[in-house]
């Protein structure tokens, strides 16, 4: 697993609402760290900016290895690091 440490991302999960545009997932960024599983967060909403009710903060979330293992537990809210995306290759320059 991947060490958590403040100012890293993690998606977490979450239910769709209007509060994040219908998405079951959103960034985060980590804000605290107990241990190397579980983990503070400000969750980076994909909707407007103040809706009541809407949890922003997390608090003493679990952070799993991945989506899978994160909806296996069955929790509202866990933490997972996203997947890497493969390297992109330069564009060709082509030269006379």
């Amino acid at each position: 697993m991947q060490q958590p440490t403040i100012g890293r991302i993690v998606h977490v999960t979450q239910a769709p609402t209007s509060d994040n545009n219908y998405a079951d997932t959103a960034p985060a960024i980590i804000t605290r760290v107990f241990g190397g599983n579980c983990v503070n967060v400000r969750v980076l909403h994909d909707g407007p900016p103040v809706a009541e009710g809407r949890q922003d903060w997390l608090t003493s979330i679990p952070l799993e290895d991945d989506e899978e293992g994160a909806r296996a537990l069955g929790l509202t809210h866990v933490a997972f690091w996203p997947p890497h995306a493969p390297a992109r290759k330069p564009d060709s320059i082509s030269g006379d």
